[in-house]
């Protein structure tokens, strides 16, 4: 009996949290270098948005819940949000060198933000932690309508040999808030609508999924970027540990991604030649990858800490 009521106790906790109403904010303008050309909406590592149907806004957003953010610092119903997650489909036995996460710092200065390696169940639920991140000050962070793109760092980069997910937990100090930005709602591949989670207390784990349903709206995910490397990339340089780029094959849009800030990027062909070269300035770049022909490419990328060469495959 004291375990039936327990289970209902929960059960109502979770109907009152569903029945919250959102109000949609955008957090934008979208750094230009954000911006992939269409309507398609830039995305986290394998799957979630890159075969998107949705003709999704080219922006930032997030959900106001009244008390706090959906994605972020927040209370519904007594239940305290403290943590999100994006779960990856991954088939490599690789490492999880560090992170980007893009974030809207709404007030405060003296708090922190930490990122997460967990290994998840079937359903992409967070479960056992596997390495936690250096903590990232909110001292230096911009308010919207401007938005931060950190890097978090694993000292211990934890090996993965299947699915896992990258959460970022939220600022605890008294007056410091902040979230995580996701795309629009209904922004996500058919199938692959489970991938964001949130971390409540005293209530655990919750879907995003099943939250927006509740509202009649469609899930998102998280603009959180995992850097993976096999060991394989390392050995060939160690400075791959520094980057990821994903999807790769792609058909429209590949991420860059660094822990060290990206200065300049040349495409090269498999003849040699010069495709395209630009200059950027930042952790995370979304190329367009639309008009270029199938085929293998070489992406020579400078950042800060040197030169690193990446493979890509344009179907």
């Amino acid at each position: 009996m004291k375990k039936f009521t327990f289970m209902c106790a929960i059960m109502l906790m979770t109907m009152s949290l569903f029945a919250q109403q959102f109000t949609l904010k955008e957090l934008g303008p979208i750094p230009s270098n954000l911006r992939p050309s269409g309507a398609k909406v830039i995305d986290t590592l394998r799957g979630p948005v890159f075969s998107t149907t949705q003709l999704c806004a080219d922006s930032l957003t997030y959900y106001d819940i009244g008390a706090g953010y959906l994605t972020g610092n927040g209370s519904i119903s007594s239940n305290v949000l403290k943590e999100c997650s994006q779960a990856y489909d991954n088939t490599l036995s690789a490492t999880v060198t560090g992170a980007i996460a893009i974030i809207g710092k709404i007030t405060g200065t003296t708090g922190s933000l930490t990122a997460k390696v967990y290994s998840v169940d079937a359903a992409f639920k967070p479960a056992t932690v596997l390495a936690t991140s250096n903590a990232v000050s909110t001292s230096t962070m911009v308010a919207p309508p401007n938005v931060n793109v950190c890097p978090f760092t694993f000292t211990t980069p934890p090996a993965v040999t299947g699915n896992f997910a990258v959460s970022v937990v939220f600022p605890t100090t008294a007056g410091d808030t902040a979230l995580v930005c996701q795309t629009r709602a209904g922004c996500f591949s058919t199938g692959k609508d489970g991938y964001a989670y949130a971390n409540a207390t005293p209530v655990g784990w919750l879907q995003y999924k099943t939250i927006m349903a509740a509202q009649s709206m469609g899930s998102f995910d998280l603009y959180i970027f995992a850097i993976i490397n096999t060991g394989s990339d390392i050995a060939e340089n160690p400075l791959n540990a520094l980057l990821s780029v994903y999807p790769n094959p792609t058909n429209d849009i590949v991420n860059i991604v660094s822990l060290s800030t990206i200065r300049k990027i040349t495409v090269v062909n498999s003849l040699g030649q010069t495709v395209s070269s630009f200059d950027a300035n930042g952790y995370l770049y979304t190329m367009n990858t639309a008009n270029m022909n199938s085929g293998l490419y070489f992406l020579q990328i400078d950042t800060e800490k040197g030169l690193i060469t990446k493979k890509l495959q344009v179907k």
